[in-house]
């Protein structure tokens, strides 16, 4: 349908999908428990071991 268009897609996945889209598996997206895929909470942050404010 885009094919040799000007625009930038990417499919909707489902949620058998989503936790195995190389993208997500990268990012840690999602996570087991209890046999169950559950979505991880995101924005996550890092803590690096500075100094807190």
């Amino acid at each position: 349908m885009f094919e040799g268009s000007d625009a930038c897609v990417t499919p909707v996945l489902g949620l058998a999908e989503a936790p195995l889209d190389a993208h997500n598996v990268a990012r840690g997206a999602f996570a087991q428990s209890g046999g169950a895929w559950q979505p991880q909470c995101a924005p996550r942050f890092v803590d690096y071991g500075g100094e807190s404010a």
